[in-house]
C-alpha cells in the first residue's frame, strides 16, 4: 500500500511539472545557478533564467559564466545593476533591493564587455591595498618631525 501511495505521488508530481513546463532536471537543479548555460550573443548580451538563491549566488553564477554584470528588476519594476566582482559600496544598493536574494526562478540579463574573453573578472575591493614602502621613491622630503 505505501509503495502504491508513493509511485502515485511520483506520477502526479512529475504530470505537475509537465503541465508547468518544468522538467525533472530543472525541478531538482539546486537554487544559486542558472536554468542553462548562458550564451552571450556579439553585443556581451545573455539572457537567462536564475534559479534562485541569494545575491552572493547570484554573482558567484554570474563569475562563473564570464559576466562582469547583471541586470534584474526589482519589485517596482526599476533594472538594478549588479556589478560582478564590484566594490562594496557599488554592491549595496543592489543588495538593498533585493535583501532576501531571489526567491525563485527570475530572468535576469547578464553582460560583459564586447570581444572579451572567457577569463571571468577579477575580484575588486574596495579597500586598495597600501604599497610597501620600498616602493615610494626615494630623495622625497618627507613629514617634518617639528
Amino acid at each position: 500500500m505505501i509503495r502504491r501511495a508513493a509511485l502515485l505521488a511520483t506520477l502526479v508530481a512529475g504530470a505537475l511539472l509537465g503541465v508547468v513546463g518544468v522538467s525533472a532536471a530543472q525541478a531538482q537543479t539546486p537554487s544559486g545557478t542558472f536554468a542553462a548555460t548562458p550564451a552571450f550573443s556579439a553585443n556581451g548580451q545573455a539572457a537567462v533564467v536564475f534559479l534562485g538563491g541569494s545575491v552572493d549566488q547570484l554573482e558567484v553564477a554570474a563569475r562563473t559564466s564570464t559576466a562582469s554584470g547583471v541586470w534584474a528588476q526589482d519589485g517596482g519594476g526599476a533594472f538594478r545593476l549588479l556589478v560582478v566582482g564590484g566594490p562594496a559600496f557599488i554592491r549595496s544598493e543592489f543588495t538593498a533591493k533585493f535583501p532576501n536574494g531571489f526567491s525563485g526562478a527570475t530572468a535576469v540579463t547578464l553582460t560583459r564587455p564586447i570581444g572579451s574573453t572567457a577569463t571571468p573578472p577579477p575580484i575588486v575591493t574596495s579597500t586598495p591595498t597600501p604599497l610597501p614602502p620600498s616602493s615610494f621613491p626615494t630623495g622625497i622630503p618627507g613629514p617634518s618631525s617639528n
